[in-house]
């Protein structure tokens, strides 16, 4: 083994149990899903749950742009996470890790902090927008055996929960293989081909394959799987990618000096990816012209995510690494946040969206409230084992046991 790899080996083994700069990521995508979700109640095209009366257009595009990154940083930090378990933990103990903390609030979610969801939609008389046009008059008590019906009961939001549940099992044979020693040479040998120069946007290729060869044929949105496995590929390769990341740090130094081209790189496809989208809207387009759309736009967005994702990691190593008692108290509650936010924006939302006022008022009021909320309830959540445990938070350990 040369002595540059050694220290490569010894960077990953003695690593800390936390990372401020991802803690401080995972928290930014949080709170910004609150408001990302709340923008929903104002956008136009979208179709959601219950939505304003007066919508916006140009509200579409910022939604657009977040989407480009927003997501795909969730799973490219949950690899890098994965890869921070996985040096503590043998397969079998991350995958009851995972039980505990993703499988069970994902059960509870689907059947408790879903249901009131599906109730106000139902519930919105006054919006013909919603996904389900049935009305409902009474309680959610009344109204809770009828979200077992076939066609009701879903996951929401949770399917980022839901895949990866599933990316932690498919992917975990491979996680265990890249620890042994042969695995680790094979790291090795990708940092060398992959981690120098300007390389490190090869990783976008496999992106780019995924996207455009399989979005006409799996054309679902982030919801059943079968039907959408252009987003299972493009998730699981930015999971992986996060995990492979973390394993050298060579590729972590080819980020650094990459991020600020990447960041000019996120920003100029960004912009021809939503021409491309505005152009769709305006101009029929069929046979070939359709096509090299088509294949123009899901290679900008997929180069784009990609180009994204080494800006946002690059600059937050850079600025995000000292502790902040902020970021610290935050990262310890994002799971049930993700988890309960958007039952919270719909409940507000329910009843700010009747308001007789401007939206952009309205979008402050339920996206500041809601954000208030949230975190209050976190607190409440906190305050016992049996919700820290319920929405996968860690459970406290009596003094006594620690002695």
């Amino acid at each position: 083994m040369t002595e540059n790899n050694k220290n490569i080996e010894e960077n990953i083994e003695n690593i800390p149990v936390r990372r401020n700069d991802i803690d401080a990521l995972r928290v930014f995508a949080t709170i910004l899903t609150i408001f990302f979700h709340t923008a929903f109640l104002f956008t136009w095209g979208t179709g959601y749950f219950i939505q304003n009366e007066e919508l916006s257009v140009e509200l579409l595009f910022v939604i657009l742009f977040i989407d480009i990154f927003h997501m795909p940083l969730f799973f490219f930090l949950a690899g890098m996470s994965t890869s921070y378990s996985l040096n503590f933990r043998t397969g079998t103990e991350y995958l009851k890790e995972r039980v505990k903390r993703i499988v069970i609030p994902l059960i509870f979610g689907i059947f408790i902090v879903i249901p009131p969801i599906v109730y106000f939609e139902r519930l919105a008389w006054w919006s013909d927008t919603r996904y389900n046009q049935e009305n409902f008059n009474g309680t959610f008590i009344e109204f809770y055996p009828l979200y077992f019906e076939i066609g009701t009961i879903d996951w929401y939001h949770l399917w980022f929960i839901a895949y990866l549940t599933l990316f932690s099992l498919v992917a975990l044979p491979l996680f265990l293989r890249f620890k042994k020693d042969k695995g680790k040479q094979q790291i090795s040998s990708i940092a060398n081909n992959y981690g120098k120069g300007k390389k490190i946007f090869l990783f976008a290729l496999p992106l780019i394959i995924i996207n455009v060869s399989l979005r006409w044929i799996f054309p679902g949105y982030n919801k059943y799987i079968i039907d959408d496995l252009a987003h299972v590929f493009f998730y699981l390769t930015i999971f992986i990618f996060g995990f492979l990341i973390i394993r050298d740090i060579r590729f972590e130094n080819s980020i650094d000096s990459n991020k600020k081209l990447a960041l000019v790189l996120s920003i100029i496809t960004s912009c021809f990816f939503l021409i491309l989208f505005f152009l769709i809207i305006i101009i029929p387009m069929q046979g070939i012209i359709l096509l090299v759309w088509y294949v123009t736009y899901y290679t900008l967005f997929s180069f784009s995510s990609w180009c994204c994702l080494i800006a946002i990691y690059g600059y937050g190593r850079k600025y995000l690494t000292k502790q902040n008692s902020l970021i610290t108290y935050l990262s310890k509650i994002v799971l049930p946040m993700y988890i309960i936010h958007l039952t919270v924006i719909i409940m507000i939302g329910f009843y700010v969206l009747q308001w007789e006022v401007i939206w952009g008022i309205k979008f402050l009021v339920i996206s500041t409230s809601s954000l208030f909320i949230i975190i209050l309830l976190c607190e409440l959540i906190k305050t016992n084992n049996v919700t820290r445990f319920i929405f996968g938070m860690r459970t406290k350990v009596k003094k006594e046991e620690v002695k």
